[in-house]
This record gives structure tokens, sequence and C-alpha cells, in this order.
């Protein structure tokens, strides 16, 4: 008997979530055995953080084998870079000032990259004001 194709989507969709989750199960498993006991408590952390990383990635590479197309994910991919580099650097460096510049840095950058998103949302908003008075 053949399988309503929403059955074989599910179950092919459902094999690629396991091969994704464990993908970052062998990450984090790995990473963990090398930070922890080089850094203690922010080496889980920064090893759990890479895992996501890995897990997020996995899945947007798995993603068009399910739906057959993809989408961009680069302003992602930067924002994740730039993110965890903060995180590295205020995991292992404490000057406080070059850590708050960076930090201001970064969010520059994201109102940046993302400037023509935050035009449309005010545009969206103001709309949605003046049309209700």
């Amino acid at each position: 008997m053949k399988r309503p194709i929403w059955v074989s989507f599910f179950l092919k969709r459902s094999a690629l979530n396991i091969y994704v989750s464990l993908i970052a199960l062998i990450f984090a498993v790995v990473l963990n055995f090398l930070f922890v006991p080089l850094y203690g408590a922010v080496g889980a952390a920064l090893a759990t953080g890479t895992a996501y990383i890995i897990f997020f990635l996995a899945r947007t590479f798995f993603f068009p084998c399910v739906f057959g197309k993809g989408f961009s994910v680069k302003r992602h991919l930067i924002i994740i870079s730039i993110l965890y580099g903060l995180a590295v650097y205020s995991a292992f460096f404490r000057q406080e000032w070059i850590e708050k510049a960076l930090i201001i840095g970064a969010f520059a950058f994201l109102v940046w990259l993302y400037r023509q998103d935050i035009r449309d949302l005010r545009t969206k908003f103001s709309n949605r004001k003046g049309g209700s008075a």
C-alpha cells in the first residue's frame, strides 16, 4: 500500500531531525570533554554554545533537502559569529572598556545590518498609528 505524500514528508523530516541532533550531540560531547577540564564552567558554556551553532548550521544545511529550496542565512551567520566572538572574548579577557566598546560596536553593526528591516517596521507602525487616529 502506497503512503500518502504527507506521511513520507514527515518521516523524512523526522529522520533529518534525528541526524541533525546527533551531529550536534557529537560536537557537544567532544567539546565538553576538551573544554571542561581546561576551563571548567566557562568551557561547558562554550561547548554548549558551539553545539547549538552546529545544530543551527546543520538544520540550515538539511532544510533544502526537505522543502526543496534554501534561504539566505548570511546575516544570521554574521551576527552569530560576532556574538560568539564577543562571548569568547568576555570569557577569557577582562579589559572592561574594550569589552564595552566591542559590544557597542556590535550593536551599531547590528542596527546597520538590519537597517532596511528597521525602516520597514517604523513605516508599518507609523502607518498603523496614523490610520487609527
